[in-house]
């Protein structure tokens, strides 16, 4: 039988079930646990540290993004969102030990500069891979897995909160997306060939992939 969708890509999509399943757990809880547990914390401080990382995301990207485009082969593209990935999941852990309101600014600076390792890599993989003549409907299926995971996940966080607490929810945060960075470990040996196309089905290279969210 035809195989749909092709192994580089279904494990992608696995990965990111798994990591941004696991952002719903706690992601929505972000500003109740950072003004009921931080000293001196208030709603400011949540949308401070929220700019904080997105102004640092979007300007480490690009030298990154420069620099895997620059390299031949998809070796280099692998580590950084390998090792994006990995870190991304561990540095909430630090929240567990956060008192302090300039800790929060650290953590999400942290966040977003393995998210600009992560991000922009992960694209680039997921669309030279993507099969041919069905770019829209895998990224959709990618667009509908991860929102059916953050979505359930925000629900079970709520519920995990209210009744156990934020520790609970921050470690099962972790420890899913964890996970997910590993699941990419399934596909390094075809992604790092030499950066040759292992699926005839995939697309010539496109460097100018954008992620779904």
């Amino acid at each position: 039988m035809k195989e749909v969708i092709n192994k580089i890509v279904r494990v992608m999509i696995y990965s990111d079930f798994l990591m941004i399943g696991a952002e719903g757990f706690f992601t929505p809880m972000f500003p109740i646990f950072v003004t009921k547990n931080i000293q001196g914390a208030t709603l400011e401080t949540v949308g401070f540290s929220i700019t904080l990382y997105w102004i640092i995301k979007s300007l480490v990207q690009l030298p990154i993004a420069k620099y895997v485009d620059k390299h031949p082969g998809e070796k280099d593209d692998f580590f950084f969102m390998f090792v994006g990935s990995v870190l991304f999941a561990l540095t909430p852990l630090l929240l567990l030990g956060a008192s302090q309101v300039w800790h929060i600014y650290v953590i999400q600076a942290l966040l977003g500069v393995w998210a600009a390792c992560l991000f922009p890599t992960y694209a680039a993989i997921f669309t030279r891979h993507i099969d041919k003549h069905r770019e829209g409907f895998e990224w959709s299926l990618h667009s509908l897995a991860v929102g059916v995971a953050y979505g359930s996940a925000a629900g079970i966080g709520g519920w995990l909160a209210q009744h156990f607490g934020f520790m609970p929810i921050i470690l099962l945060y972790s420890l899913i997306m964890v996970s997910g960075a590993l699941v990419l470990l399934i596909v390094r040996a075809e992604i790092c060939a030499d950066g040759k196309e292992h699926n005839p089905k995939a697309r010539e290279p496109d460097r100018n992939g954008r992620r779904v969210t």
